[in-house]
């Protein structure tokens, strides 16, 4: 296996903070009721194959548009469908299949696919290819083309695959805990059954330069050493798309579109494990192993659940006394949960909750901070090896920017945030926003994150893109022209 080291400019190292979640995982209790939204994280909306008082097995297909880019959706428990019905879903209107859980029948936990087989060697790529499809793993991340509507661009157009551990952003699952017992021979199967389907894509492997044990346990994988290990720094947001995807092949990334449009495939390792349990096991994707970190919780763990499940029912029980603040995959960039019918989704990475901090602190200027976090030497935690806390406070109040230059040094696309914070705030939107490359920002946070003055510098940028789209200032035409990307006019079909 070839070994490469590879870093960009930016980003922020968060170290040694309460509430990591621990490599360990808990199968709960099947939940009473799953909310399975017939649209994936990208695609169409497909069309149910199930209506109200249907039974339904744990594997079967209850949704699929085979004429639309999409991929299946799958009933993940046993039960009754009790409503196909429109809800608001993390700010987008879906229709969700309701199904009340019932009690499982013999012959094992999910309906199996055929054609799937231990002996997959033996396996033609058209066979693999669908059972991709219909096991839903083609639907994973920006959709892993077949030969059926599964993806923008074609599997012949894939050129490169980047299977990346996802550990430097706060309170991530852990990539050990995937390739514990059996989870070691499925990650090489995995990664050998997407060599065999995209042949002439070549594979990197990207972990963080400072995991030493899941180095080491890669390197043991003879099934995987024609793969390249690339070794990243551990900064956050390393393990965003457009951030890995320009560190690992050194090319200029076309912000605002996929990686999928390049033709390359971001694979995180838990969608590997996917990939052999439908082409071995004929298992669909209908479970989801997510972390529980914050320290609300009484115990960071990992848990794997149906997918559906309310988070109501992943919190029961699980949570300290006191107010918390929910949050779904990051805590830079995921979004708020109030709504705890909300439920675990394929991507789901995981559920953070953090104690709710509103209250001042008396002459907290002359704290020495051992247990908060700072991107400056001020505070004490920058020398102590002490546990720090995350919580809702901000530790201050708003004051004017002081041109301190944090944001622009952790920046990881290398713009100028507070340059544009003050175009916004004034109300300044015009073509010189996108000469400065506001549409680079990758809303990774890390600018208000970092920010002296307690300003929402991200937020404030956000803003102003959106302002910008909707008064005609899009850069999105060009940098399709300049890049060169695939499947473009696919994707405009179906909009």
């Amino acid at each position: 296996m070839t070994t490469r080291k590879k870093s960009f400019k930016g980003g922020y190292r968060f170290r040694n903070f309460k509430g990591e979640p621990v490599d360990t995982i808990d199968r709960l209790p099947s939940p009473k009721q799953v909310l399975i939204p017939l649209k994936r994280s990208t695609g169409a909306e497909v069309q149910p194959l199930v209506q109200a008082g249907d039974t339904v097995q744990a594997g079967q297909i209850i949704g699929r548009s085979d004429d639309a880019v999409s991929s299946p959706v799958h009933a993940t428990v046993y039960g009754t469908v009790t409503a196909l019905k429109k809800r608001d879903l993390l700010g987008e209107p879906v229709t969700v299949a309701v199904i009340d859980t019932g009690e499982k029948k013999e012959g094992g936990g999910f309906l199996p696919l055929k054609g799937a087989s231990p002996e997959w060697q033996n396996l033609s790529r058209e066979t693999i290819e669908e059972l991709f499809y219909l096991s839903g793993v083609s639907g994973l991340g920006s959709g892993m083309p077949t030969r059926w509507n599964s993806s923008v661009i074609s599997a012949g157009d894939v050129t490169h695959i980047i299977i990346h551990s996802g550990e430097n952003d706060l309170f991530q699952p852990s990539p050990s805990v995937f390739l514990k017992g059996a989870g070691s021979g499925s990650f090489s199967a995995g990664i050998r059954i997407l060599k065999k389907l995209y042949t002439e894509a070549d594979v990197s492997i990207v972990v963080r330069e400072d995991n030493k044990g899941l180095i080491s346990k890669l390197n043991t994988m003879p099934e995987i050493q024609n793969s390249t290990l690339v070794l990243t720094k551990p900064k956050y947001p390393q393990d965003k798309e457009e951030v890995l995807v320009s560190t690992v092949l050194g090319k200029e990334y076309p912000y605002g579109f996929s990686a999928i449009h390049m033709g390359v495939l971001v694979v995180p390792f838990q969608s590997i494990l996917h990939i052999a349990e439908a082409v071995i096991l004929g298992k669909p994707v209908i479970e989801r192993t997510i972390a529980l970190g914050g320290e609300s919780f009484e115990q960071n763990r990992h848990v794997t659940v149906p997918i559906g499940t309310p988070l109501e029912d992943v919190l029961h029980s699980r949570l300290s006394s006191g107010n918390h603040r929910i949050v779904m995959d990051s805590l830079n960039s995921g979004l708020g949960v109030e709504d705890l019918s909300t439920p675990v989704l394929w991507d789901t990475r995981g559920v953070i909750a953090i104690p709710e901090g509103t209250e001042g602190e008396m002459l907290g200027f002359a704290m020495p901070g051992f247990m908060k976090d700072s991107y400056s030497v001020t505070f004490a935690s920058r020398f102590l090896p002490i546990k720090k806390r995350v919580t809702t406070n901000i530790h201050g109040e708003h004051r004017a920017c002081l041109q301190c230059g944090f944001c622009i040094n952790v920046c990881p696309v290398q713009i100028l945030p507070n340059l544009l914070f003050r175009y916004v705030e004034r109300g300044i939107i015009e073509d010189s926003l996108a000469a400065f490359n506001i549409f680079n920002c990758i809303d990774c946070n890390l600018c208000t994150y970092v920010c002296t003055s307690k300003l929402p510098v991200a937020g404030m940028i956000k803003t102003g893109k959106e302002k910008m789209r909707k008064e005609g200032i899009d850069p999105a035409a060009e940098t399709a022209r300049r890049h060169e990307l695939k499947g473009l006019k696919i994707q405009e079909g179906q909009d």
